[in-house]
């Protein structure tokens, strides 16, 4: 059994690690293009695919009898039908792309324009608010005027009032300590020895008949003996009471008394 030559296998034998080369360099640059990956790797392969069914289509093909070989289509011919199909593929992946990007900005224009829908909304809804709030007052104001006025016109007229005769003031007279029914109180013997001093004032009711009754310190002299000595010696005194026209009446009177050693 012989063996026939076939220069047309070896030749492309020879050349798939070549273009299997450019094909590796061609998906490395498409695939550098762009962040979809997958997809780039996806479509290199079935131009990958492609350009082997084309390699094998193209092979030459042995002649029946005389062993004549066919000569193999040219390299510069599959070179142009590959780069073709790879521009192609190329061409398809840029236009896919150029979409997605085109609508993404369609996508974020769309939804700045609702947001500024949104914004310009708002802001027409805070300015009638306000209008409507405005319109209010204003209306209130208008009411309170108008009432303000009907209140004044349905006042009635103040006629001038009869100034009354002029009433004489009673004369008054206070009550007076009678200073010479009175015996001096007895000096404390503990307020001597530890030097007590001072001023007491005391009130007393006055009855029209000049005694003396509730008697109470209003202003203290610092020691409450010396203040009570006081209080019951000038209780027992006699006062002049009170008139009013000339006639007694009860009354009140202060009596001031003072505590000094000699």
């Amino acid at each position: 059994m012989s063996e026939s030559f076939n220069p047309g296998a070896k030749d492309l034998q020879e050349r798939n690690p070549q273009e299997n080369f450019r094909q590796e360099s061609s998906a490395r640059s498409l695939s550098g293009q762009s962040a979809e990956w997958v997809v780039t790797l996806a479509l290199l392969g079935v131009c990958a695919t492609a350009g082997i069914s084309t390699w094998l289509g193209s092979a030459p093909e042995l002649t029946g009898g005389k062993g004549v070989v066919e000569r193999p289509v040219s390299l510069q011919t599959d070179d142009d039908r590959e780069n073709a199909v790879l521009m192609d593929w190329q061409q398809r992946i840029e236009r896919d792309f150029n979409r997605r990007e085109q609508s993404e900005r369609q996508q974020a224009q769309s939804q700045e324009l609702k947001e500024q829908a949104q914004a310009l909304a708002l802001a027409r809804a805070a300015a009638e608010a306000a209008e409507r709030a405005a319109a209010e007052a204003e209306s209130r104001a208008r009411r309170a005027e108008q009432a303000r006025k009907v209140a004044a016109q349905a006042a009635p007229v103040k006629t001038p009032s009869r100034v009354p005769a002029a009433v004489a003031e009673p004369v008054l007279t206070p009550a007076n300590i009678d200073w010479s029914t009175c015996d001096t109180p007895a000096y404390p013997t503990v307020s001597i020895r530890r030097g007590e001093e001072g001023n007491v004032t005391m009130a007393f009711d006055i009855s029209p008949e000049g005694s003396a009754s509730n008697g109470r310190v209003v202003e203290s002299s610092g020691s409450r003996r010396l203040d009570s000595r006081a209080l019951d010696a000038v209780g027992k005194c006699r006062f002049t009471p009170a008139t009013q026209d000339g006639v007694a009446t009860d009354g009140e009177a202060q009596v001031r008394f003072a505590w000094k050693l000699q």
